[in-house]
């Protein structure tokens, strides 16, 4: 299977690719240590929205640290270059460097703070991911009013009883793959199989429907919408975090759930409607614009063929491909955002770290005004990688542990994971 995706990829890309000495960009032996990063969120009177860590969340420890964020926003912020600023170092009391990021998005305010030195336009979507989630909750329109009338609003009251899914939107930046990929996360499966799978859940009433999909372990089994609402992986994300802890998984016997979200890409200024239900072990979504249409979605999931559908969820599908000592791969084609690959089997947190920077190396900086070397710096200090210039095509490196292996066409993105032994020119090959 990753043999045919490799030449698929060439011809669709039709790009020659360069003998690889020329392209990989080696970073040999680099200790890798797990990163602790905290996020707040918080007003511009520095009011606490939400913070990452929800043991401290009711502790004097998140106030105090999120005043100093609100003091060192106040008196940096003639420093901002648009939505963000340079990151400010901080020493704990191990004298450990910590690193602050801020990302300004009136009248919200998202902050992390990490003991990894991220490059800024690593850090800079994961705090606006964090943002997205709190607009899905109360849209962006209805956040502007509220605190133009009361600019010392506690929101966090409004939202205290989201602290699960807000959670699971932060798990996620640093658990899954696809999300650290920017895709969507598809479940392997045979192609007639999801075909069926897909026929089993369509409504012959559609009005209104934005997205369809059936989830499994956390990834899309079947997925269909209309030509003119392809889901992006940033509100397919949302939703997923969501329906892992909505009513419909948590609350049986009724194993089905109605809720209102603002996708920050299909309705960045309004709500759409998610419809949940859950048959065996998978999960059905169904979005749809219509306020009042909780009816018409159980209508929907009565009328599913659901002995079709299960028999196509367990399918047996094609088995990975077996690369020795290759330990987990992730695939991205470009031209869907879609994301494959096997479970990761241990250690999720550090594998998709080191996928994250990977990425923001193959993609580079979104600003010219973003040097090389500040990418270059988490896993190449020195002056013999200082002048690499980003984006980069293929990138090899090692940790104490594994090798990581990255590439990127005009069609795919490949990131692997090697496990020792292992040669530059094996991983490559």
């Amino acid at each position: 299977m990753l043999r045919a995706v490799y030449h698929d990829a060439d011809d669709a890309a039709n790009v020659d690719t360069p003998p690889v000495p020329l392209e990989v960009h080696a970073v040999d032996e680099v200790p890798y240590t797990p990163a602790h990063a905290i996020y707040f969120v918080f007003s511009e009177s520095g009011k606490l929205v939400y913070a990452s860590e929800a043991q401290h969340e009711e502790s004097e420890w998140v106030y105090a640290h999120t005043g100093v964020m609100h003091a060192l926003l106040a008196l940096f912020a003639g420093e901002m270059h648009g939505d963000t600023m340079d990151r400010i170092t901080m020493y704990d009391a191990q004298r450990r460097a910590v690193q602050v990021s801020f990302l300004a998005r009136p009248p919200l305010y998202v902050a992390c703070a990490s003991t990894e030195d991220s490059p800024l336009f690593v850090v800079r979507p994961q705090l606006a991911r964090i943002h997205a989630a709190i607009i899905s909750l109360v849209s962006a329109p209805r956040l502007e009013r509220l605190f133009s009338k009361m600019p010392n609003f506690d929101l966090r009251g409004l939202l205290s009883p989201t602290q699960l899914y807000l959670d699971g939107v932060v798990e996620d930046m640093h658990a899954s793959a696809a999300v650290a990929l920017h895709a969507l996360p598809m479940q392997p499966m045979d192609a007639a199989m999801r075909q069926r799978a897909i026929l089993a859940c369509l409504p012959s009433a559609r009005d209104g429907l934005l997205y369809l999909f059936v989830v499994r372990d956390a990834q899309i089994a079947a997925l269909a919408h209309p030509k003119h609402h392809t889901p992006h992986p940033e509100d397919v994300a949302l939703l997923l975090a969501m329906a892992r802890c909505g009513p419909a998984r948590t609350q049986p016997p009724e194993h089905e759930a109605w809720a209102p979200i603002c996708l920050p890409h299909a309705a960045p200024h309004g709500f759409v409607y998610v419809y949940t239900s859950v048959v065996e072990d998978a999960t059905l979504f169904m979005v749809t614009s219509h306020r009042e249409g909780f009816h018409a979605a159980q209508a929907w999931r009565a009328g599913i063929d659901t002995d079709a559908l299960l028999d196509a969820l367990h399918a047996p599908c094609p088995s990975p491909p077996s690369i020795p000592r290759v330990y987990h791969y992730a695939v991205v084609g470009h031209r869907y955002a879609q994301c494959t690959g096997p479970a990761i089997p241990s250690d999720a947190t550090r594998l998709v770290s080191l996928y994250t920077h990977l990425l923001a190396r193959l993609q580079g900086p979104d600003t010219t005004q973003q040097p090389a070397l500040d990418a270059a710096q988490v896993y190449a200090p020195g002056p013999r990688h200082a002048a690499l210039a980003l984006p980069l095509k293929l990138l090899y490196y090692r940790t104490a542990t594994e090798a990581i292996l990255g590439w990127r066409t005009g069609a795919l993105t490949l990131c692997l994971a090697v496990r020792p032994p292992y040669l530059r020119v094996h991983a490559a090959q």
